[in-house]
């Protein structure tokens, strides 16, 4: 347990600054393709999944010199301090209550995210089938997709042809993207790394742009009319809501107003 506290710190260190520079660089490249993006966060994801350093020549802190520093930094310690049976049984002590800290945070987290999804199913089990894996329930209040395997849309009543056909096609897309496969994948990133500021603030703007680039994929072949139409859908369907679950993609759940402008500014 040890070292899986130990592998933890060693990862947050490095992955932090690995961090920094991709929200730099989204920064910079804000008005690019919204898809762009992605690839972003998939960097990201596999420097949170690798608990080791790819070292290169084009490093910019290999990992040898990485290592050899901390080898310096230890043995210097060392010698200036040789810690006490004491003193090694409080630091075992402290490591103790990390660790504790750390499993209760990813069991809580896990907690909601089980009973969230659980709500969900529970109020969507007497949705009707209106074709396909596409149900209607008056339960709904925006629609989204749900489940991972098998997964469906659901959607409310009362919605007109046209903003029903917009929305089916940007749930579609979600399904097609795997974007509910790769949202359940940064939740349990976001779970064990909870402690962890910055992976909260990536897994926000992840969500955020899985949408803006579902927008930009439906929107691709139509006019400005189809456009506003679009919009017009996506703000009819807005709901506020903050939430953190891996489950569901709901239409109108993200950033509405940033997704009308970038809707509307699409070339």
């Amino acid at each position: 347990m040890k070292e899986i506290l130990n592998l933890l710190f060693d990862m947050t260190f490095l992955t932090n600054v690995f961090i920094i520079a991709i929200l730099g660089i989204r920064f910079l490249f804000k008005n690019s393709s919204k898809n762009s993006r992605l690839l972003l966060w998939l960097l990201v994801a596999i420097k949170l999944i690798l608990p080791f350093n790819i070292e290169s020549k084009f490093s910019l802190i290999p990992e040898t010199l990485f290592e050899k520093s901390t080898d310096d930094i230890s043995e210097t310690i060392s010698k200036v301090v040789v810690p006490s049976s004491d003193v090694k049984g409080e630091l075992m002590n402290y490591e103790s209550v990390f660790l504790l800290i750390w499993v209760l945070g990813v069991t809580t987290i896990l907690i909601y995210g089980v009973v969230s999804f659980w709500r969900l199913y529970k109020n969507t089990r007497d949705a009707i089938k209106l074709k396909d894996n596409i149900f209607q329930s008056e339960k709904v209040v925006s629609p989204f997709v749900l489940g991972i395997i098998k997964p469906k849309i659901y959607i409310p009543f009362n919605l007109d042809d046209e903003t029903l056909s917009h929305i089916i096609s940007h749930e579609k897309s979600h399904i097609k993207s795997f974007d509910n496969v790769t949202k359940l994948g940064a939740f349990i990133l976001l779970t064990v790394h909870w402690f962890n500021p910055l992976v909260w603030v990536c897994f926000k703007l992840f969500t955020k742009d899985i949408e803006l680039a579902c927008d930009e994929k439906v929107i691709q072949e139509m006019d400005n009319q189809s456009k506003a139409d679009y919009t017009q859908a996506l703000l009819s369907c807005s709901i506020n809501r903050k939430s953190i679950a891996a489950c569901p993609l709901a239409f109108g759940e993200v950033g509405v107003k940033e997704r009308v402008k970038s809707v509307m500014k699409y070339k």
